[in-house]
């Protein structure tokens, strides 16, 4: 039977004495091994503690809080890791969690969070932020979970650079999400991209929607700062220059009737589809 334990034992002997710095707890830097762990909840910056997993930091820009390095199962509970109310600055990279019955990851009124390296598996929700802002979610893999990346009440985010695939929807805006960049992703699900109403001025760019599925009900961006617009799965248009970009704007389904004006023929990250 395998045993597991709030957090792992080896992190625990390994972690030296945590001392206070600026008022806060700071934790060594060292060496971490790739170990089973327990779901985390933290719902105040007192519990960034190494019971929690947190292996260095003072929660600082300077000196973030770091998770790292963990394989939660998260099997009977709702979510494998929650941070919650917080105004500290934190770090979670290298994790793996999955059989979450509502979400791997929750980021809940947070700010200045960042995730990167981690897969999140077979859950409701792969990565939700709730009410969190100037988050960045970089180089993650979410597989075959219902949903990849939720943002409700969520603004000044950064979604670059990860990939979503096996699920139902890849990416999806709800409630007053805005300002937030999603650039740079593979979104590889039955619906690509869902944005909802009210969830205006968020900016999309050099991503791979590679199913014919998106919908848009509210005013957003769709170049990136040079130009670059996305690839759509579902555009039919030519490219007689061979330039790599359409001749004809990508109408995207949705109330708000808008439109890539420089979509991509050929995918930025992934294989073409056949």
């Amino acid at each position: 039977m395998n045993r597991r334990f709030p957090i792992s034992v080896i992190h625990c002997v390994r972690a030296l004495i945590s001392a206070i710095v600026l008022g806060t707890f700071c934790f060594a830097a060292f060496a971490a091994d790739y170990v089973p762990a327990a779901p985390i909840a933290i719902r105040s910056d007192l519990e960034f503690t190494s019971r929690n997993g947190v292996l260095k930091g003072c929660g600082t820009s300077e000196d973030p809080f770091v998770i790292a390095d963990l394989e939660i199962d998260a099997s009977g509970s709702p979510y494998g890791i929650l941070v919650e109310n917080t105004t500290a600055i934190f770090r979670i990279e290298n994790c793996r969690i999955y059989d979450a019955a509502s979400t791997a990851l929750r980021l809940t009124a947070t700010q200045s969070a960042s995730v990167a390296h981690c897969t999140m598996q077979s859950s409701e929700t792969g990565i939700e932020l709730l009410e969190a802002t100037c988050t960045r979610l970089t180089e993650n893999e979410i597989v075959d979970c219902t949903h990849g990346f939720l943002l409700q009440l969520a603004s000044a985010n950064v979604i670059e650079s990860n990939v979503a695939s096996s699920g139902l929807l890849g990416v999806a805006l709800e409630s007053w999400s805005q300002d937030n960049v999603i650039r740079d992703n593979v979104l590889d699900c039955t619906v690509a991209l869902a944005v909802g109403q009210d969830c205006d001025r968020n900016a999309f760019y050099r991503n791979d929607f590679l199913s014919t599925w998106v919908s848009c009900d509210a005013f957003c961006q769709w170049l990136s700062p040079e130009r670059e617009g996305n690839y759509w799965a579902g555009y039919r248009g030519q490219d007689v220059n061979g330039d790599g970009i359409g001749d004809t704007a990508f109408a995207i389904a949705g109330f708000a009737h808008q439109q890539d004006p420089r979509p991509a023929t050929v995918p930025f990250h992934s294989a073409e589809p056949e």
